[in-house]
């Protein structure tokens, strides 16, 4: 049985330094989530690009790019064991005495109403670090595409550094191994491993990278291997700050 959550949109106020300036997520529309009865075993390869804290009552936050001031961006969380995921569409706005509202280019870390507005809140609180995938699209959630790029998530409170981790499923993939591609720089091959989580279906490997820069864009390759013979290779985009 399907239980679908609609809670209507809401502001979230973190305040930085500077003139009088607070960073807001505005929810267009209405908050959707789905807890689902049984699992529904399809899905993508990448399933989260984010950093984890250890405070389970935390946000989430998300690093946009500098470049992303008034775009709507879409946020897709779900559950190692897939029978949690949600999708929601924000826009970052910026407030402040001297702009009118208008957004400010900033990378500081935006929080995203999620824990405050999920209707399964002790749930999700329960959920092992690994348990827990989130990938930030830079589109509207309606126009995200295989194509679209990501940006970092930062989940129960983590600090964006140059350590990032991938929530990706192996699709039975023996071996998974990520390369990170970062302007003329290709990092070292590295091999993605078995997530921490009693049920692995959305997703059963992380894939622990170190950034070679911190702003930009960045792609990763992930090839599988399989039975011995190399699977098709896919690959993720994705910006930073």
């Amino acid at each position: 049985m399907w239980h679908r959550t609609k809670i209507l949109a809401c502001l979230v106020l973190t305040s930085f330094a500077g003139p009088a300036i607070t960073e807001i997520a505005v929810l267009d529309g209405d908050f959707n989530e789905d807890l689902l009865a049984s699992a529904n075993t399809g899905g993508a390869r990448v399933i989260g690009l984010q950093v984890d804290g250890v405070d389970v009552r935390a946000e989430l936050k998300v690093m946009l790019p500098t470049s992303w001031k008034d775009k709507p961006f879409c946020v897709r969380t779900r559950s190692s064991d897939a029978l949690y995921n949600s999708e929601n569409t924000y826009r970052r706005q910026s407030l402040s005495s001297d702009s009118d509202g208008v957004p400010q280019a900033s990378s500081e870390p935006i929080e995203i109403p999620h824990i405050g507005q999920t209707e399964h809140q002790d749930s999700l609180m329960a959920i092992v670090k690994d348990g827990f995938g989130v990938r930030i699209f830079l589109s509207a959630c309606a126009n995200v595409t295989d194509a679209t790029q990501s940006t970092v998530a930062l989940w129960r409170d983590g600090t964006f550094t140059q350590n990032i981790t991938l929530f990706v499923n192996s699709f039975g993939a023996q071996r998974l191994v990520a390369i990170l591609t970062q302007g003329a720089v290709v990092a070292d091959p590295i091999d993605c491993t078995p997530i921490v989580a009693d049920v692995k279906v959305a997703y059963d490997k992380t894939c622990n990278l170190k950034l070679l820069a911190t702003s930009g864009p960045a792609e990763v390759e992930l090839l599988g291997f399989k039975d011995g013979k190399m699977q098709r290779p896919e690959f993720l985009l994705f910006r930073l700050p």
